[in-house]
């Protein structure tokens, strides 16, 4: 019977008990992230809420397959994604957004979700812009939909960075058949101000009549709507 020297025991369980916590650490950590994003979600009113934690490092947050129902808005997202150069800092530094996807009702034809939970008993409520973040990159399509017409998707690309104090200076470009949309901004909540600047867009009458006819009254009814509405600043 080979006998284990008493020392070597100890260095063995000691790397036991490491390897032990190190692994708690980082279920930990994982068990963290998902009661943060739940209890966040929650708060602004979602529901049905589903998610994988992938990735948990000090320095990287990493969540796939992300879905959730706000009422009757379903948004569903590919993988987002946190990078921190600095890990102890109360921040979670670059945001990245990928493949969302979500409906935009523009004719109230399902129950309003905008109206969330964070916005009940007549509250207006307000931006949320003190974000503990640096940057945020978003990147997917919104399917914009009234009764009786048919969907019609429209890429979006969303970047959003931080500025002095809690200044946020932001861009956003859409395309779509007959849309095509350029916007830049900058939003100071302290002053209430709102910068934007329109870059170059257009918007087909021909194939947005439907929608357009939704949101305007014309008199005398529906209307043939055709040409082209440009912007370029």
């Amino acid at each position: 019977m080979t006998t284990v020297p008493k020392h070597r025991r100890v260095s063995l369980v000691v790397a036991v008990l490491l390897l032990g916590l190190l692994a708690l650490l980082a279920g930990g950590r994982q068990y963290w992230v998902t009661w943060a994003l739940e209890t966040g979600l929650r708060r602004a009113g979602a529901e049905e809420i589903g998610f994988n934690v992938t990735q948990v490092s000090p320095g990287r947050i990493e969540i796939a397959d992300l879905h959730f129902r706000v009422r009757a808005l379903s948004v569903s997202i590919r993988r987002v994604t946190s990078v921190r150069d600095h890990w102890w800092t109360p921040s979670l530094g670059v945001v990245r957004v990928e493949e969302f996807q979500a409906p935009l009702t523009i004719d109230d034809s399902d129950t309003n979700p905008w109206a969330w939970a964070t916005y009940r008993n007549g509250g207006s409520g307000s931006l949320p812009v003190k974000l503990p973040v640096e940057q945020i990159f978003l990147d997917g399509q919104v399917l914009v939909q009234a009764a009786a017409l048919k969907d019609q998707a429209v890429s979006v690309k969303v970047e959003i960075s931080r500025l002095e104090g809690d200044r946020w200076s932001g861009m956003v470009r859409a395309d779509g058949a007959g849309l095509v949309l350029r916007a830049t901004g900058e939003l100071d909540p302290a002053a209430q101000a709102l910068i934007f600047e329109l870059g170059e867009s257009a918007v087909d009458l021909a194939v947005w009549q439907g929608f357009v006819q939704r949101l305007v009254l014309f008199p005398g009814g529906a209307l043939e709507l055709a040409g082209k509405i440009t912007a370029d600043a």
